[in-house]
């Protein structure tokens, strides 16, 4: 006769986090937390100046994905292309069956294992990205079956492979294991607006942005002055921003300083005297206020600041149930990701009675 019991297992809350939050479970449960973060980026790289001008990206939605041990979902392939040896470039290539995957994310600093997982005659090629999945100079790898450790400004890689069946994997650490397709759900939350930075809890749907933007154009009603010791310009008191020192936000086209040095060139300080911001070193490109307006006319600034008091917005909630005795691995394109979840607890899983509670 089968033995039964209504006995409670024991569980144990963990918790992972980051760019990719990974994991193992025994259990098959809904996440008991999961917080996303939405952080705003720039397009392009190097130092934001008058002459780089770097775009501040916001988001609309949200996509969070949980995938088990492979991180390749080949339905994305696209085929007939390959990453391009000199720059990192989606192109067609001479040779026949090619193809190239998806942006992956992965985790800064992070060790993965990527195996073509064919024994045919295959060749294959790797590279990273940033967080606005333009290619990393110079990360462009060659790889058959080969770990590769995730540098520090990566945000995603690609693979072009060349078989034909396109059965690779992706998977967290340095061994490679038996193949397992692709087993991932992606669900789409959208916001009703664009936002610059704050976190959505996916159990209650509830969104709280706490970073707003705001477009200088030299407008006559905006409260410009003269900044003399900083040969620039002050904006007095932005009546929403958190009252802070100083604040590591982001600028299109003037570098960001968290300490004044008003010696400095082409930067800007978001938050001196509590709400106002400082354009120093930027007389050379607009001697005058009345240049200054003008110069803003047509190119407009824009910065990001943390608001004074944050923004709630109700979103649909996006609950992710966990793969049962399988890696997990949890992300999002908007951010880090910070979760916990249930497993039975380890220093008792190997005890049945203590597993179930069972008397002596």
């Amino acid at each position: 006769m089968a033995f039964r019991t209504n006995k409670t297992p024991v569980l144990q809350t963990k918790s992972a986090s980051g760019s990719v939050a990974s994991f193992n479970t025994a259990l098959t449960m809904p996440l008991s937390s999961c917080n996303i973060a939405l952080t705003a980026t720039q397009s392009g790289s190097g130092t934001p100046s008058p002459d780089n001008v770097r775009p501040i990206n916001g988001y609309s939605e949200v996509n969070a994905t949980r995938a088990g041990k492979n991180l390749i979902d080949i339905s994305k392939n696209i085929i007939g292309k390959y990453i391009n040896s000199s720059g990192g470039e989606t192109t067609t290539p001479t040779a026949q069956n090619w193809a190239i995957s998806d942006y992956i994310p992965v985790a800064k600093g992070g060790v993965y294992t990527f195996n073509p997982n064919t024994t045919e005659g295959k060749s294959a090629k790797g590279a990273f990205y940033d967080e606005n999945k333009q290619y990393l100079p110079n990360s462009l790898f060659n790889s058959g079956a080969i770990t590769i450790t995730v540098p520090s400004n990566a945000f995603y890689v690609r693979f072009s492979m060349r078989t034909t069946s396109y059965d690779v994997q992706l998977e967290v650490g340095s061994t490679a294991t038996d193949y397992e397709p692709y087993n991932g759900t992606t669900a789409t939350i959208t916001i009703g607006s664009t936002v610059y930075g704050g976190e959505y809890d996916a159990r209650t749907g509830v969104f709280v942005a706490n970073v707003k933007s705001r477009v200088f154009n030299g407008a006559g009603s905006e409260d410009w002055g003269d900044y003399p010791s900083g040969n620039g310009y002050s904006f007095s008191s932005i009546a929403d921003m958190q009252s802070i020192v100083l604040y590591d936000g982001l600028c299109n086209w003037l570098k960001v300083r968290t300490t004044i040095d008003n010696t400095d060139t082409n930067a800007i300080y978001i938050g001196v005297g509590n709400k106002n911001i400082y354009a120093v070193g930027v007389k050379d490109i607009a001697p005058t206020l009345a240049d200054w307006r003008t110069y803003l006319s047509n190119f407009n600034l824009i910065i990001t600041y943390p608001l004074a008091t944050p923004t709630t917005i109700q979103l649909p909630p996006c609950p992710i149930d966990t793969i049962a005795n399988s890696v997990n691995n949890i992300w999002a394109d908007t951010g880090d990701v910070d979760l916990t979840y249930k497993d039975l607890d380890i220093a008792k899983r190997g005890n049945f009675r203590e597993v179930f509670r069972l008397p002596s």
